[in-house]
């Protein structure tokens, strides 16, 4: 019987689809998790031996797989992504062990004890949240796991010294989600000059992950005090999802960073007093006790005007992005 119809629709849809993902994760192994590779090869096989077999109704099996195991996995991956930067961690936790009986998740006891580490933070049992990850770390662990448990310790000259003993250091920066890190501390550490010097080298590398990408805007302009600029990334389309209240530490990071301590006393003394979250009570804290240098006596000239054209940069994106939204 041929192909008629919504059913020759259907069956393009799936092969299309699997096709662009599979090529895309073969592509950009970094971008896009390998668990993506199976998946996609085992909807090609499905919708082949369906085609041979039930040919009359392949589209239509084809399609509820892929819905199955490709369409809502992805929704609830990002719905919980979306619990997490809310600091809902047990919904966030949940409902990706739900989700991981139709997507592979490798790593899942090490997203798990992730999730239940942040619990643990936000009820300030910051040593028990420790001890959990260094139990549920890999053997050798890997780099992520690394470079999260150096963040939550905020032990950042210690992420910084391992970075850079590191002998090849490429396929990390090729890794936005890693490299990140290191910028960070770079910030938290007072080196703001090889923050932004860092940043401007690899922003080829960086600009292929947009989510990551935003995070390290944030945090060039943050510690190089461009409090404008921070407040208006706080309502960008990417960091919106960040939890009201470290937002407030953000800009107070960039209020001190700009030498306008008053302001960010303001924003940052109510936070350690009153906020619910653990995470933000204690980078509140820290903030108070270690604020970073007033950046503007750092920087020459030509380093100044390198800064402003990164902002102008961003400015473009955001612009951009807006226009899509």
């Amino acid at each position: 019987m041929p192909l008629m119809g919504l059913n020759l629709i259907l069956l393009t849809i799936t092969l299309l689809a699997s096709c662009i993902s599979l090529l895309q994760t073969v592509r950009d192994p970094y971008t896009n998790s390998p668990s993506w590779i199976p998946i996609s090869l085992a909807l090609l096989v499905a919708t082949a031996l369906t085609f041979i077999v039930q040919r009359e109704i392949a589209g239509y099996v084809s399609i509820t797989l892929w819905l199955l195991v490709a369409v809502i996995p992805s929704l609830g991956f990002r719905l919980s992504d979306r619990f997490y930067y809310h600091g809902e961690y047990e919904k966030a936790r949940r409902l990706k062990n739900w989700l991981r009986w139709l997507h592979p998740l490798r790593d899942w006891p090490w997203q798990e004890a992730l999730y239940r580490a942040h619990t643990l933070l936000h009820q300030d049992n910051y040593a028990a949240a420790i001890t959990l990850l260094e139990a549920a770390q890999c053997q050798p662990p890997t780099p992520e796991q690394i470079c999260i448990l150096f963040y939550l310790r905020r032990d950042w000259r210690g992420l910084i010294t391992w970075w850079q003993q590191i002998g090849n250091q490429l396929p990390l920066k090729q890794r936005s989600s890693l490299y990140r890190y290191y910028l960070l501390a770079l910030g938290e550490t007072g080196t703001v000059k090889a923050l932004v010097e860092e940043f401007q080298q690899e922003y080829p590398r960086l600009e292929k992950l947009p989510s990551q990408l935003d995070y390290c805007y944030l945090y060039v302009f943050a510690f190089s005090g461009r409090v404008e600029t921070v407040n208006k990334m706080m309502h960008a389309h990417i960091l919106e999802n960040i939890n009201p209240d470290m937002r407030a530490v953000w800009s107070a990071t960039a209020y001190l960073a700009a030498g306008q301590s008053e302001m960010a006393y303001a924003l940052l003394r109510p936070l350690v007093r009153t906020a619910p979250n653990g995470i933000v009570r204690m980078a509140a804290e820290i903030r108070l006790q270690n604020p970073p240098p007033c950046a503007p006596a750092l920087f020459t000239p030509a380093e100044k005007t390198l800064l402003m054209q990164i902002e102008q940069e961003w400015r473009r994106r955001n612009q951009l992005t807006s226009v899509w939204q």
